[in-house]
């Protein structure tokens, strides 16, 4: 337990039983506090002089497993209390006699509890509630008239219950109600006149549910329609009639598989209309002239259906047959998660006030140059140069197309200095080096570019690292080459230093003669058969002419006698072993 004071006071208590709290509580001696706070405790039932002692403006009772309150536990407190928050327990049941006293009170929180069910007259005695939140239980049906009572009530929250049947008393006597949340239930049997009398509803929520068509007239200060996630199947079945101040119609995942021309005249009479949404649809076709009863809309949503393009090929001779054209005041155009392929010069350029555009996801393949021509819109896959000349976007994507290449000055008519964000990842570039200006452009936006890192060879500030790949790839190339030339010539010289040495061993010198020859044998040789000794001695050597081959070591060995010869050979043999 711990008391906490500053302009107001407040008991905060958590973690502890319905013992320890009631002692703690019955010694505060009728303490005025603003807000008395029990979360997370185990206080399964609410003795009926739980407060006795305390004067709270706020009582809050949350994740506590509270399933019982005894009667007149509310009593002492019912003058100064305002707010009654039971929210997260185990009720099954919201007795009228425990609620007899509050007539003061002003908020009534019994959500995500376990009540199946909603009497007549149950709360009749809280005249002065304001807000009603039973959200998050276990309904399965409400008695007719079981609000009556509650003619000050602005807010009924009745969401993520199973609910089937709204009758036409249903919300009766629930004139002032502002705000009606019925979303998350199994509603399919409703009795649209139960609407009728609620007058000054602003807000309605119909969505998930399985509603199959909506019908809905005289509700003259409704603001906001939510029939998202439902069963609907075409717009013929959704009739708005009088709503003429409807600024806000969400139609998201619903089965709707095209928008025809005459599909929304149900809204012309809505002219504050400012936002339609139509996401997760399975919408193929739009028509030409489908969008003309809501031309004041300012954000259009049509994200995730199988819309091909923008162009009405029914009215393709028009100057100009996109589909958008009488939507001159959007501000907002979602057209991400489609299949568009092509978006041509006049599709976009009258939307002068568009500031937010979304393509991404689309099959969008390239940009082109040339002048975009409507024979050809079903062969060609292009976005022309000027698709996006006068339009002052400040967020703009094309994330996750079929993009290879942007023609430079496609950006050039977007003010950059209103320009927010801006996300062109996801994108098959095929950079051309020298003509690339688009890592130039993205570099200057900074810190708008949602998604630099998915940008593939966009991602370079230029060619320089192409050149530099290049370089380092050619480099490598003549490192490979130089060595095996290395390689090459070290095997040349090796093959030639051989031959070298195997023939030196071959060659024999002049000189060797003396060697190869015995000098016993000189006395055999005439002194005449060469001009000088071969060796000096002290015998003479008669002079004998011979001829030139004579004189060869061959010749001059088979002259002498065998014994010479083998002697000779002999010192032959250990002279070249």
């Amino acid at each position: 337990m711990r008391v906490v004071q500053d302009s107001n006071i407040w008991i905060g208590c958590t973690r502890q039983n319905m013992p320890f709290i009631f002692n703690a509580l019955s010694a505060l001696n009728e303490t005025i506090i603003t807000k008395l706070w029990i979360w997370d405790a185990h206080t399964t039932t609410i003795p009926s002089d739980m407060f006795a002692q305390v004067r709270p403006r706020v009582v809050s009772i949350e994740r506590s497993r509270l399933a019982t309150i005894r009667v007149g536990a509310f009593a002492p407190i019912a003058q100064r209390l305002k707010t009654l928050e039971l929210r997260n327990n185990k009720l099954l049941f919201l007795d009228p006699l425990i609620l007899r006293d509050l007539g003061q009170l002003e908020v009534l929180d019994v959500g995500k509890n376990k009540l199946t069910e909603i009497a007549q007259g149950q709360f009749d005695s809280l005249e002065s509630l304001e807000v009603l939140l039973i959200n998050g239980n276990h309904l399965k049906s409400i008695e007719d008239r079981a609000f009556q009572g509650l003619k000050n009530l602005k807010i009924l929250n009745l969401a993520d219950n199973k609910l089937k049947k709204i009758t036409n008393e249903t919300f009766f006597g629930l004139d002032n109600l502002e705000v009606l949340h019925l979303k998350d239930n199994d509603l399919t049997d409703i009795d649209w006149n139960g609407f009728l009398h609620l007058k000054k509803l602003k807000v309605l929520d119909l969505g998930h549910n399985r509603i199959s068509s909506v019908t809905l007239r005289g509700l003259q200060s409704l603001e906001k329609l939510y029939i998202n996630n439902n069963n609907i199947q075409s717009l013929t079945n959704v009739n708005l009639f009088g709503l003429k101040n409807l600024s806000v119609l969400y139609l998201d995942r619903n089965s709707i598989s095209q928008i025809n021309d005459e599909d929304l005249q149900i809204l012309r009479g809505s002219g504050k209309l400012s936002l339609l949404t139509l996401n997760s649809n399975q919408i193929k076709e739009i028509g030409g002239r489908a969008f003309q009863p809501v031309e004041s809309i300012k954000i259009l949503s049509l994200s995730n259906n199988d819309i091909s393009s923008i162009i009405n090929y029914k009215v393709v001779f028009l100057a100009n047959a996109s589909v958008l054209l009488p939507l001159k005041k959007l501000v907002k155009l979602d057209l991400s998660r489609n299949n568009i392929t092509e978006i041509g010069e006049n599709d976009l350029s009258f939307l002068s006030s568009l500031k937010e555009l979304l393509l991404d996801d689309n099959q969008i393949e390239n940009v082109s140059t040339h002048v975009f021509k409507f024979v050809y819109l079903t062969s060609l896959n292009l976005v022309n140069v000027r698709a996006f000349t006068g339009l002052h976007l400040t967020r703009f994507f094309l994330a996750n197309n079929k993009l290879k290449h942007l023609p430079k000055g496609i950006f050039d008519n977007i003010d950059s200095n209103i320009l927010q964000a801006v996300d062109v990842s996801g994108n098959p570039w095929q950079c051309k080096c020298g003509e690339e200006w688009l890592p130039e452009w993205l570099v200057k936006m900074g810190r708008r570019v949602i998604d630099i890192k998915n940008m593939g060879c966009m991602a370079t500030s230029g060619c320089d690292e192409v050149f530099a790949e290049d370089n380092e790839k050619g480099s490598v190339w003549i490192a490979v080459i130089a060595s095996v030339l290395a390689v090459v010539s070290l095997l040349i010289l090796i093959a030639i230093g051989f031959l070298y040495l195997d023939e030196g061993k071959l060659r024999r010198a002049s000189s060797d003669l003396e060697w190869l020859i015995p000098r016993d044998t000189l006395n055999l040789l005439s002194q005449d058969n060469v001009k000088e000794p071969l060796v000096a001695g002290d015998f003479k050597i008669k002079p004998q002419f011979v001829s030139e081959e004579q004189i060869k070591p061959a010749s001059i060995l088979s002259q002498l006698p065998s014994k010479t010869v083998s002697s000779a050979t002999e010192k032959k043999r250990v002279r070249f072993q």
